[in-house]
């Protein structure tokens, strides 16, 4: 699809782009400032346009255009906006203010004629005349840096075209950056041109729409001061200063700075050492600060955790004295059936402590293996038993902390997770540490929306591939967009003071990438929750 333009040339539509693109031929016609009236097309590709300028014919397939003025009878004087028409022949009608015009197409067709190239007639460098012969290909223009204006006069002759329709276009390479627009006698000035190679290029379009081309070097001389010789004078005396200069001073500085930088560098020596050693000691009393910390979050739980094992173990102990006692009695009266469903009921109990047993010394089993600092190995695992232990404790630790907490939490745990080799405290510490933070954030927004909200976590788990995955989600107000790309780093909380230190994320992303070359990441949306997923390898 091509369009006609008021003073914008011809214009092309472009599918792709969605846009309709100037038009780049070999004249600059159709993209310069031609008033296009119309537009027909030919059956050979071609376009035929009625402008300005005359008609113009524009092969599409060859992007060449042809312009045909007041040689071939069209000049401003008939050229309107009346009205072009192409008949059913393929002929052409153009209408003007005093008929109209027939053509068609075969009769624009050029003879032998003559074609000449454009030339220089004149050329003044600082006011003063200086002839160049530029049909000589040795010709050469030589300017020095302080005569370096100049004024050329353009000409073309062709005999066989209107000096209006002869179209020249000149550019200086190394100082224009386009091509300009001149006509025949019209003279170029260019000032203060830097010292340097240039090419003056001129060209001529000839009656077939074709450039014919020219050319001449033109050279500026740079000062004394800038030549090849004056530099390299420059580069001599210099070198030599530095070498005199070097010679004066080595001896002298070589002791001084040898003694000096020995000195830095045992100085620098005991500065590292003790930077190293004090900030080791730092890193190992913040892990271990962050590790009471999290012992502290499991005392509270393990406070109202184990409580209710050791109730269990006292009541049953005392139901099995009282038994014991009417077993003796039952003794001296020989009833041998009351004997034995009392020694059933002892045992039934009895069963029932070693169990509560066995649960309270679970509880002080992961609570010392969560205090300590040192490194464990790898052993096989239940993470679903882990998972139900640590998030019971965190949750009686917040209960115990805050009498008003309040929310549910609930499990979906695959029951067919095989056996994982981590090592037990650490992945406790994070599971105990991301819990925490669910329940914090869960309480956090029921006491600002109390009346609607249900404050919800969900801890799952699930085997995917070659790896085991934990999910633990809740419905709390979420990670705001401003602070997402900070909370793995060290000592950067969220909570108020005395809340938390800043390092229970760091260390647990540490644990789960580093020490278990797993993955932690997240994903949120405030007003909905946030939930944080574990990747840990099973071999």
């Amino acid at each position: 699809m091509f369009v006609s333009t008021w003073r914008s040339g011809l214009r092309r539509y472009n599918a792709t782009t969605d846009q309709f693109e100037s038009i780049i031929d070999n004249t600059g016609l159709l993209s310069g400032e031609t008033i296009i009236y119309s537009i027909h097309s030919s059956e050979d590709n071609q376009l035929w346009l009625e402008s300005d300028n005359g008609i113009i014919k524009y092969d599409i397939s060859d992007k060449i255009a042809s312009i045909y003025g007041k040689s071939w009878g069209f000049n401003s004087s008939i050229i309107t906006n009346r009205g072009f028409f192409r008949s059913w022949d393929g002929s052409f009608y153009k209408g003007t203010v005093d008929g109209f015009i027939k053509f068609h197409p075969s009769d624009f067709v050029y003879s032998d004629h003559y074609s000449a190239k454009p030339f220089i007639e004149k050329i003044l460098v600082n006011n003063e005349v200086h002839t160049v012969v530029m049909n000589d290909s040795s010709a050469e223009l030589e300017l020095s840096h302080n005569h370096n204006n100049i004024a050329l006069e353009l000409a073309y002759i062709n005999f066989l075209s209107d000096p209006s329709d002869q179209y020249i276009q000149y550019k200086l390479e190394g100082y224009d950056s386009d091509w300009r627009n001149s006509e025949s006698g019209e003279i170029v000035y260019y000032y203060k041109i830097s010292p340097g190679n240039y090419t003056f290029l001129l060209k001529a379009m000839d009656l077939d729409g074709n450039w014919n081309e020219t050319s001449l070097p033109i050279y500026v001389t740079p000062p004394w001061y800038r030549t090849w010789l004056a530099y390299i004078s420059y580069g001599l005396l210099l070198i030599s200063g530095v070498f005199i200069t070097d010679r004066v001073q080595r001896r002298r500085l070589i002791a001084k700075e040898r003694k000096s930088a020995r000195e830095k560098e045992l100085h620098q020596a005991r500065e590292i050492k003790k930077a190293y050693n004090d900030l080791k000691a730092t890193q190992d009393q913040l892990i271990q600060a962050e590790k009471m910390a999290s012992l502290g979050e499991l005392t509270a739980g393990i406070a109202h955790e184990i409580q209710n094992p050791l109730n269990f173990v006292n009541n049953f102990s005392e139901v099995n004295k009282e038994l014991l006692e009417e077993l003796l009695v039952e003794l001296n009266n020989g009833d041998k059936a009351e004997i034995k469903s009392i020694a059933s009921d002892i045992i039934q109990n009895e069963e029932k402590i070693h169990f509560h047993g066995r649960r309270a010394e679970s509880i002080v089993k992961n609570m010392l293996l969560h205090s300590r600092g040192d490194k464990e190995q790898k052993l096989p695992t239940d993470i679903n038993a882990m998972i139900e232990e640590f998030t019971n404790l965190a949750f009686h630790g917040m209960r115990a902390r805050d009498k008003s907490f309040q929310a549910d939490f609930k499990f979906d745990l695959d029951n067919k997770l095989p056996q994982m080799k981590v090592v037990a405290q650490d992945i406790g510490r994070v599971i105990l540490n991301l819990v925490n933070n669910a329940f914090y954030e869960v309480n956090k927004r029921a006491k600002e929306d109390a009346d609607e909200y249900k404050p919800l976590v969900v801890v799952s788990t699930k085997k995917v591939g070659d790896r085991v995955e934990i999910h633990i989600a809740d419905n709390g107000p979420g990670i705001p967009r401003e602070i997402r790309d900070k909370i793995f780093q060290p000592f950067f909380t969220t909570k108020h003071a005395g809340h938390g230190t800043g390092l229970g994320l760091s260390l647990s992303y540490d644990i789960i990438t580093k020490g278990h070359n797993g993955h932690l990441d997240f994903k949120t949306k405030e007003g909905i929750g946030t939930e944080f997923t574990i990747q840990i390898p099973i071999s």
